[in-house]
């Protein structure tokens, strides 16, 4: 895929050719550079907190907390249609949380304990109650049935059916060694990918840091330490800024609104800081092991979330903007 950047004033143009995907063979840090923003929406407004987006079939999906709605955009990154809208009634939220697309099926989470499930045209099309399941920071569809990471129980991934029935749970307590540390947001972020022809849901647990890898029914294929597959010469920045915290302030976590990105078997960590630069890790996924590929490095601190794209391009979220970067050859 070939996304070609064309800015001059207002004008933003993308196009969007094939399909690919950033190479990070023999490459152990690749600079990304910024090529423009985008903040206004026309009739939309403007966006607000962005808690997560998707690329699906040449679209992205823009969860946009502060505003309770989503919006997909197209391959301009102009809007189309707006799904959800802030309030108390049915099919509205006070915030959006983390989306999941499939084909028909535009999956929200948010405050309360459901998803929200709308059509392709932005249609409410069901209301799915997830009991137990508040605020959900992050969750994958598949065959049918919801994996869900929420804020009541950061520490287990849920599994209810498509009807919102509870059917399993699975996951390890986080050991955090000091109980007066803070845990950053979002302790378990999840995703869906297919290894040699068969899935598995990916957690990625950034306090301690962890990836684990899950079977589909739960059973733990294995589990890896995030700092042990850092490049040799990054190894160290990346475990201070890891550990540090504000002397002044135990409450002061230095890692912030961490996000994880999966294609095929890559997946790629969001490690945002106070500090610059943000480092995204790349890893190629496998059975029984995993593999660091390389590191995107952006010259910006507490970013939200990001999206990769073909061809090098990343579409990154960040102070209620839409930021385009391009990995450096």
């Amino acid at each position: 895929m070939i996304w070609m950047i064309k800015a001059t004033g207002l004008a933003l143009v993308l196009f969007l050719l094939g399909c690919g995907q950033p190479s990070q063979e023999g490459k152990a840090s690749r600079t990304l550079t910024y090529i423009t923003s985008k903040e206004e929406f026309g009739g939309f407004g403007f966006i607000g907190e962005v808690r997560g987006s998707q690329f699906f079939e040449n679209k992205f999906y823009i969860s946009d907390s502060q505003n309770a709605r989503v919006l997909r955009l197209d391959e301009n990154l102009e809007p189309e249609i707006q799904m959800g809208r802030l309030g108390e009634g049915p099919g509205e939220l006070l915030e959006t949380a983390s989306i999941f697309v499939i084909k028909d099926h535009i999956y929200v989470g948010g405050d309360k304990q459901q998803l929200l499930d709308f059509d392709n045209d932005g249609n409410l099309q069901n209301i799915i109650p997830l009991p137990g399941s508040q605020f959900q920071t992050r969750f994958v569809v598949w065959e049918e049935m919801f994996f869900i990471s929420n804020r009541r129980d950061e520490k287990i991934i849920h599994v209810f059916d498509i009807q919102g029935k509870p059917l399993f749970q699975f996951g390890e307590p986080v050991d955090i060694k000091d109980p007066g540390e803070r845990r950053p947001r979002n302790i378990n972020n999840l995703g869906l990918t297919r290894i040699e022809g068969q899935d598995y849901i990916v957690s990625v647990n950034l306090t301690e840091p962890l990836i684990s890898l899950y079977t589909m029914t739960g059973e733990l294929a294995y589990r890896k330490n995030l700092e042990d597959h850092v490049a040799v010469e990054a190894r160290l920045a990346f475990r201070d800024a890891l550990h540090a915290r504000d002397p002044s302030s135990r409450s002061s976590s230095i890692i912030l609104f961490p996000d994880i990105q999966i294609e095929g078997d890559r997946l790629y960590v969001l490690v945002t800081t106070l500090e610059a630069p943000t480092n995204i890790l790349v890893f190629r996924l496998g059975k029984s092991n995993m593999a660091q590929e390389g590191i995107f490095q952006v010259d910006a601190r507490l970013l939200d979330s990001f999206t990769p794209a073909p061809d090098g391009y990343f579409l990154i979220n960040h102070a209620n903007m839409l930021n385009v970067y391009k990995a450096e050859n």
